[in-house]
Formats: structure tokens, sequence, C-alpha cells
């Protein structure tokens, strides 16, 4: 007995995909244009497979949608931590001095308010008990924790605009 799923729901990405995991699950098939015929006791394999893909189809297709709307202007973009709203982009640097060399750490992103505070202080933290080791280290400290500030205070101003015009 066979069983016959209609695809033309999916686009031609996804009906790729179910095709590939069917092939690799070594499941017998027949894929007519938008129609697929598969064996009966075959179809609860089938259904988890199709069943995956629509989930998988539906976060791209809501991805897709989301960056349209930060593109257009409608909708602010995120936060990379916690998916917050107004999120800014801000640019923290730490380093940490040992004798001979120094090892510099750098993140850039786009955070929230509450996320890029707590990014600072543990950027500024890291940096104030660990960058002084070393001459080097010792010169160039002050100026990464300097260039931290001003990079927080333009992010908070960021977040003020993308307030306001909210």
């Amino acid at each position: 007995m066979r069983i016959n799923y209609d695809l033309s729901e999916l686009g031609a990405a996804a009906r790729e995909r179910i095709e590939e995991s069917l092939t690799q699950a070594k499941i017998l098939y027949l894929l007519d244009k938008e129609t697929l015929s598969i064996d009966k006791s075959d179809e609860v394999k089938v259904d988890e497979i199709i069943s995956a893909t629509e989930s998988i189809e539906e976060f791209f297709e809501a991805a897709q949608s989301e960056a349209r709307a930060v593109r257009s202007g409608t909708v602010g973009r995120a936060c990379e931590l916690c998916g917050s709203r107004p999120a800014a982009s801000l640019s923290l640097r730490r380093q940490v001095g040992m004798v001979i060399v120094m090892r510099q750490y750098e993140v850039d992103a786009v955070l929230c308010s509450p996320c890029a505070e707590r990014s600072y202080v543990d950027f500024q933290k890291q940096t104030a008990i660990k960058g002084w080791t070393g001459v080097r280290s010792a010169l160039m400290n002050p100026v990464m924790l300097s260039a931290n500030l001003v990079n927080i205070r333009r992010h908070r101003e960021q977040i003020n605009q993308l307030r306001r015009s909210a």
C-alpha cells in the first residue's frame, strides 16, 4: 500500500531537503513534481522528516522576514545575546599583560543596553586587573580603558536615539 503527500505548499529547497533526507534514511520513494509517494511502512519516518523540514522552513522564513524588516527600517536590530530591542553596535577591547608579550581581545557586537553594560563592565574589569603587567601593557592599558569608555557612551547615545525615534 502506498501513501501520497502533497508537497505543493513547500518551496523547492524544502522539497530537495526532504528528498535528501529520504535518501539518507534509505526510504524508497517517488517524487513526481509536488507529490511524494512512499510505502505505508515508512509513514512514521516520512512524517518526522517532513515535520522537521517544515520547522526549518518556518525558521528560515521568519529570519528572512525579520531581515527584510530591519533593512527597510520598520524594525530595529535585535541584541545578539538576548534578542531584545533596541540594540546598537558596540566595540569593546581588553588586554592581558604578560611580562614580555600582551594579548588583546576584541568584540564587535549588536547589543541591547543591559547586555552592553554587562559586557562593558566585564571588559573593563578584566583589563583593569590583568592589563598592567609589562611595559607595553602598562602603556596601552589606559588607552584600552578610555576607548571602551568612549564606545559605551556612543552606544548609550545610539540606544537613546533609537528609543526616542520609536
